[in-house]
């Protein structure tokens, strides 16, 4: 049954479409960011103000400490909500399980500023709500470049999941230089797993996730 609009509201024509049209709109004009790109973006903006503060251009934020600087400042002006979230509640609720149905990609790491101090959460850039919402992630782990970074990054996600989740699938695609479970050797050398990423891969084993390599 289609909803009944609001008697005091014009009656948008785009919601005179059928629904399965609507929806096969909404699963084209939405998608989840590309979070590479987004962390490269923000990488560059950090590194342009600290710039500033070494370069003396910017004389009232040399006075302040770099991780006083306003999160807003620093994060890409076009990461913004996408236009179809905005015009009504009915397109909103229509659209948004369109966007939390693709399949998020994490296949990179929030970026690590000297301005903040400390590498930046994944939540700067999709909030807890968003990746609880999230029905099918990818994980692109890399290990071999970072692996206190992705060790860390799982741990939040895992803890974002534990409070709340509707993943129908997790998985998580490896360099096939990684194994994908520890080996009798391994097992007597503790110390070794801890240094592959087999504890992480363990974890997210534990929860669920489908490990695999990359073609």
């Amino acid at each position: 049954m289609e909803p009944v609009p609001d008697a005091g509201m014009p009656q948008s024509s785009f919601l005179l479409l059928p629904t399965e049209v609507r929806l096969k709109i909404y699963a084209y004009a939405l998608s989840w960011p590309n979070l590479r790109q987004l962390f490269a973006q923000t990488y560059e903006n950090c590194q342009h103000i600290e710039l500033k503060f070494l370069s003396g251009l910017d004389q009232e934020s040399r006075l302040r400490p770099k991780s006083s600087v306003a999160m807003a400042s620093i994060l890409p002006t076009r990461q913004v909500t996408p236009t179809c979230l905005l015009i009504n509640r009915q397109i909103t609720a229509e659209a948004l399980p369109c966007l939390y149905s693709q399949i998020l990609e994490i296949n990179a790491l929030p970026p690590y500023t000297q301005l903040l101090g400390r590498p930046m959460d994944i939540t700067s850039f999709l909030c807890e709500a968003a990746l609880q919402r999230a029905q099918r992630v990818t994980l692109y782990p890399d290990f071999n470049r970072d692996l206190r970074g992705w060790s860390k990054l799982v741990e939040l996600l895992l803890d974002i999941w534990c409070d709340k989740n509707h993943l129908l699938e997790l998985k998580v695609v490896l360099d096939p230089t990684i194994p994908l479970q520890e080996s009798p050797s391994q097992r007597e050398e503790g110390h070794r797993i801890r240094g592959s990423g087999l504890g992480v891969i363990a974890k997210l084993r534990r929860f669920g996730a489908t490990i695999l390599h990359s073609d």
